[in-house]
């Protein structure tokens, strides 16, 4: 019944005011989330993202670990399609993530595939939940469902495929009712497939396209689990995304989408490895009015010297966003995760993207866990317990974690960064 009110609200446009204020308040929100995010999921440019996945797999017991990998990868959508390559490489191909990656659990259709469903798609039925908060902002809590004979979720697992139906949770932003996170349950699984859970999460962020804006996302994390009790996760991340052309609303062919982030490939100007880039931040931070995705600027303290004999000169601008900007609550203390990207280097006649990592010292945090005491002998003991909270690192981001309920990281704040290609593969086999 809601999906249908949803349905006659977005057909009238909310023009009969004095209706809509009889209906109840989950309804009008979820009827003005469908219409903003199905405009911004209309509006997709062409994009390529470096793609970071962590891979775990866990045994039987879900205690003791099998195998870790790190994999990069080049994505690049348009279109309605993915393609990838391996980092730096340009060797960008129709072929599935599966088959270039070789082994092991990934997923693809993260960029556009699953929110389509949701807010384009005409097929979920959607209900309201109530308030939340989620990376300390107020948010808008759903609940959604699409039967598995509407699906379009299509699961390969050990040579067998199947089509799954979908169930799930959405959260809104309280004041622009952009999409913060979609989290998608696998439901209806097929005899065919030997999978008793399978998981997706996924991070979204709005993108400035030119005058129109489009999601992103961010983050996700898969969780899939077999019959057998093996347990497969992955985390993934995005960054240093750079947007290769207008907006597509035909299908594109692989083949032609590959053409085209090629050739975008060859006329970029990127830094070499191996170059020291000390950076001061020219935009000041405030956790109160701060999004994740406002766009951030830093100078260059000092000229760097490239291969070629050319310089970057002192103040050449530095072009990044915020990529974290969450707060956390432990045993009574608020902290902030704090994460920076910046990625493209400015100065007269050139733009250039550089990926990189910091290497200068970043504030940490640490946590008291209280006093034990004890007796040694005739002597009372106490000791001090204490926990530095490590932040969650992202290929490319400084993430550092701050401490207060209100948190600012202020103009002239200082971070030295170096250049460097991305991996491939790192394999961590335990």
């Amino acid at each position: 019944m809601l999906r249908l009110l949803i349905a006659a609200l977005l057909a009238a446009s909310f023009a009969a005011t004095a209706q809509l204020d009889d209906l109840p308040p989950g309804v009008l929100k979820a009827a003005k989330a469908m219409t903003v995010n199905r405009e911004l999921v209309k509006h997709v440019a062409k994009v390529t993202c470096l793609e970071t996945i962590r891979r775990t797999d866990l045994a039987r017991n879900q205690r003791r670990i099998k195998d870790q990998d790190v994999i990069q990868v080049e994505v690049a959508v348009g279109g309605g399609r993915e393609v990838f390559s391996w980092p730096g490489q340009n060797n960008f191909s129709d072929n599935e993530l599966a088959q270039i990656v070789g082994h092991g659990m990934v997923a693809t259709g993260l960029f556009q595939s699953m929110v389509n469903t949701v807010f384009a798609g005409n097929a979920a039925a959607i209900h309201w939940i109530g308030e939340s908060t989620l990376h300390g902002h107020p948010a808008y809590h759903f609940r959604y469902k699409v039967p598995s004979f509407l699906s379009r979720w299509q699961v390969d697992w050990l040579g067998a495929r199947g089509t799954v139906g979908e169930e799930g949770e959405f959260w809104i932003d309280a004041s622009q009712f952009t999409l913060l996170r979609l989290s998608v349950d696998a439901a209806d699984i097929p005899p065919a497939l030997p999978l008793q859970h399978l998981r997706i999460i996924i991070d979204y962020r709005p993108e400035s396209i030119g005058a129109a804006k489009t999601l992103l996302p961010e983050s996700a994390g898969v969780v899939a689990a077999e019959w057998n009790g093996v347990l497969h996760r992955a985390e993934v991340s995005f960054s240093h995304c750079r947007v290769f052309g207008a907006e597509s609303t035909l299908l594109l062919s692989a083949a032609d989408l590959v053409k085209e982030v090629s050739q975008f490939q060859k006329s970029r100007e990127v830094l070499p490895a191996g170059l020291t880039l000390p950076l001061t931040l020219e935009t000041p931070i405030d956790s109160a009015i701060a999004m994740v995705g406002d766009k951030i600027r830093a100078r260059l303290e000092e000229p760097v010297a490239l291969p070629d004999n050319s310089t970057i000169p002192q103040g050449a601008t530095a072009e990044g966003y915020l990529r974290q900007l969450e707060r956390l609550n432990d045993g009574g203390s608020s902290y902030y995760q704090v994460g920076l990207e910046f990625d493209r280097m400015l100065w007269p006649g050139h733009s250039a993207d550089f990926f990189a990592e910091s290497f200068s010292t970043l504030p940490e945090l640490r946590l008291s866990r209280g006093v034990r005491s004890g007796h040694r002998g005739n002597w009372l003991t106490m000791e001090s317990q204490s926990e530095v909270i490590q932040p969650v690192h992202i290929p490319g981001v400084a993430s550092f974690v701050l401490e207060g309920e209100r948190v600012h990281v202020a103009k002239g704040f200082r971070i030295v960064w170096r250049t460097r290609t991305p991996a491939r593969s790192r394999d961590g086999t335990k």
